[in-house]
């Protein structure tokens, strides 16, 4: 069963690679006629479409027999699934190469002289977003896909100047009316056609690591990740502060307790030993935070075995870990005594958070809050 559908996911990757060299030779066409008005190049822009059509329809019927015959689920599933969506998003792409390629002529390169440098500009940036965003995909980079996304915006800032030209142009035609027209509709699909690839690189994203970014602002981003034990008073506390002090700047850190109680008088120290306050902390329940539908890239129990599995499922798709750690509550002898087992608490937190860190994913990436 494996080996049949591994041979059905190799097929799937051929025929979206060929998708989607087939779609970025049409853009530049698409770029190349905008920019020159050649109207050989704008009429191969044009009828390209028609296979690219073709071909969207073959790739979503194969997703869609994968997912009938071999049930895919968790990273699997979500692959094919991202497959589905980045084949949308190519044949979206192919739509607004047609309708530039039916736009370009020689005088809409004419219509505006001064706007041609920008015009160029926007053109290259969308030709290379879409280049970038495939090449993400097929390597599934998630670093690579990053950069995509955050080179939308000088893409955004030259469509706008480009369009604010433009309707200035028109206030004062002088029998340019179509031309100006035809340019704002080239214009508006090459912003268009860096949108999509962002989505693709989006896409991405979600298919490395569970994340659906869409409708976020865009990054820096930080992995979100909650520690949870039974009270939310000693070992989650200890967990949340040391992430938070140790790798602030790439996680967006919080805790919670099965029942809260009262932060642990011994864990307010041992961490005050280090530099590092808890003692104003509030333990909150992770049942409300499941209600208030709060989203984590990473869901960790830091508690037994017996008390993880009473932990809720939070929803989308989160990982989870378990890191099974002694209970304070258990902890005998003097006051001491039970400071100093505290302490290799404390410490044993320390090094296997140094361990996960380092155990990540290379792929830089630190998704938002939701």
């Amino acid at each position: 069963m494996k080996v049949h559908f591994q041979n059905d996911i190799d097929a799937l990757n051929r025929q979206i690679r060929e998708l989607a060299d087939r779609v970025l030779a049409q853009v530049r066409r698409a770029a190349h006629a905008a920019l020159t008005g050649d109207r050989e190049a704008a009429d191969a822009a044009a009828k390209g479409d028609k296979e690219v059509d073709r071909q969207e329809v073959r790739i979503e019927e194969e997703c869609l027999k994968i997912m009938a015959l071999h049930a895919p689920v968790a990273d699997e599933l979500r692959y094919v699934f991202g497959v589905s969506k980045v084949n949308h998003e190519l044949e979206r792409i192919g739509d607004l190469a047609k309708k530039i390629g039916l736009q370009a002529g020689p005088l809409v390169v004419a219509a505006i002289p001064s706007a041609a440098g920008d015009l160029a500009r926007l053109a290259d940036l969308a030709v290379a977003a879409v280049g970038r965003a495939m090449e993400a995909f097929l390597a599934q980079n998630a670093d690579e896909a990053r950069q995509v996304w955050e080179n939308d915006v000088p893409l955004d800032a030259i469509h706008d100047r480009l369009l604010a030209a433009t309707e200035q142009a028109l206030e004062h035609p002088e029998g340019r009316v179509r031309q100006l027209l035809a340019l704002r509709a080239i214009v508006s699909s090459l912003e268009r056609i860096g949108d999509h690839a962002s989505r693709i690189a989006q896409i991405v994203l979600y298919m490395r690591h569970g994340l659906i970014v869409r409708h976020r602002g865009r990054p820096p981003l930080r992995r979100r990740v909650l520690f949870i034990c039974v009270h939310n008073s000693a070992r989650s506390q200890i967990a949340e502060a040391w992430l938070k002090l140790l790798y602030g700047d790439r996680f967006e850190v919080e805790s919670a307790g099965l029942e809260p109680g009262t932060v642990n008088p011994l864990a307010i120290e041992v961490m005050r030993e280090v530099g590092v306050d808890i003692s104003q902390n509030r333990p909150q329940s992770v049942f409300d935070l499941v209600k208030a539908g709060r989203l984590y890239s990473y869901v960790i129990t830091v508690c037994d075995e017996a008390n993880a599995e009473r932990c809720p499922i939070f929803a989308g798709i989160t990982r989870r870990e378990h890191w099974s750690f002694p209970d304070p509550a258990s902890f005998t002898g003097t006051p001491e005594e039970r400071l100093v087992q505290m302490r290799a608490l404390r410490e044993a937190i320390r090094m296997k958070i140094e361990e996960w860190v380092r155990h990540l994913p290379p792929d830089g990436l630190e998704p938002a809050s939701p």
